[in-house]
Order: structure tokens, then C-alpha cells, then sequence
């Protein structure tokens, strides 16, 4: 389902093969679940002033012993540093056991708004068709509605965030290092 204007990434959501170039930087985000939200591994890139989501790990009810072994479906994911939801240390402290490069996310007030509208600057986010979940969030995460009159309010509704967390958390130093341009201008 689309919602239109209501939808965070409206117009910005390209869903496409390509290659990924040997020679670029890669990000990778994670978002923790289980029962009712999945576990995330993103990977990405930025080239062109486009993001590039490229493989992902995505799903519900994963056990914390089963996370290694997801991890490791995603190319890459021991070589580069994963940065994870901050809300779960046990958690990271397992996979830095299990040989990941794993750190937290920093969260702050406005750390949601600000990555949305990281990600919103780029001309496009552009999706490998392999990467199912990230195509759907990416589509369905939307505003909240006024239930009486419709009105898309400024406030991010929960359940299709997922995605979008993981990509905040890869990206947070260029998020982090954009708000400190803007603020000396």
C-alpha cells in the first residue's frame, strides 16, 4: 500500500538491479526484533547523491544465537563496522563476541527527524529488488494522520521504520557531521 503524500519516502523510492562498484564505501545499519519486528541488516552505499540499499538480512523471530548466521548472509558484514540500535547492549555485545565490528547508535532528542530528513536529501533511494524488506518499508513507512480530518502531521507513525532506523544508524556520522555544517554556515 501507498499513502501518498503521507508516505515519508513519496517519490523518492526506486526499486532497480545494479551493481555494486568494488571500490566504495559500504554502511551497514542494524535494527533489532523479534517477535512482532523483524531483525534488520542493511547494507548500503551513496554514489551520485543516491543511496544504494543493496543486501539485506530481514526478518521475525530470530533467536540471539541464530544472529551470527543471519549476520553472515550479508556480504561484508564482518569486514566493515555495523552499527546497531543502541537499545540493545546485550545484544551488540554477543555479535563483538561473535566477531563483529559492532557499535552502538547515538540517539538524541530529534535523531529520528534529523535521519529522516538525511535520507530524504538524497535524489533517490535506489532498492536491488533482492532486498524485499527494505522495499517495503521504504513504501510504507508513512506520516500519522489525523483520524477526523486526514491532515498529514509532522510525526512519523511506528511499524515500517525499520528499514529506515537501520539506514539512520549506518549513515549517523554523515548525519551527525551535515547538522554541524549547517549549524556554522
Amino acid at each position: 500500500k501507498k499513502y501518498g503524500v503521507a508516505c515519508i519516502f513519496h517519490n523518492k523510492i526506486k526499486v532497480e538491479e545494479f551493481e555494486t562498484p568494488t571500490d566504495t564505501r559500504l554502511f551497514f545499519g542494524a535494527d533489532w526484533g523479534f517477535s512482532n519486528d523483524p531483525t534488520v541488516l542493511g547494507r548500503m552505499f551513496i554514489k551520485d547523491n543516491k543511496l544504494f540499499i543493496d543486501h539485506e538480512f530481514y526478518a521475525i523471530g530470530i533467536e540471539i544465537t541464530e544472529l551470527e548466521r543471519a549476520f553472515d548472509t550479508v556480504p561484508g558484514s564482518r569486514k566493515w563496522v555495523i552499527t546497531a540500535d543502541c537499545e540493545r547492549p546485550d545484544t551488540i555485545s554477543y555479535m563483538s563476541r561473535k566477531g563483529f565490528n559492532i557499535r552502538g547508535s547515538k540517539k538524541g532528542k530529534g535523531s529520528v527527524e534529523d535521519g529522516i530528513q538525511f535520507l530524504r536529501g538524497f535524489e533517490e533511494i535506489v532498492i536491488h529488488p533482492r532486498c524485499r524488506g527494505a522495499i517495503d518499508n521504504f513504501n510504507n513507512y508513512k506520516w500519522k494522520q489525523d483520524k477526523v480530518t486526514q491532515e498529514v502531521l509532522p510525526i512519523p507513525a511506528d511499524g515500517s521504520d525499520h528499514w529506515p532506523d537501520s539506514a539512520r544508524y549506518a549513515l549517523q556520522d554523515y548525519i551527525k557531521a551535515k547538522e554541524a555544517n549547517i549549524r556554522w554556515l
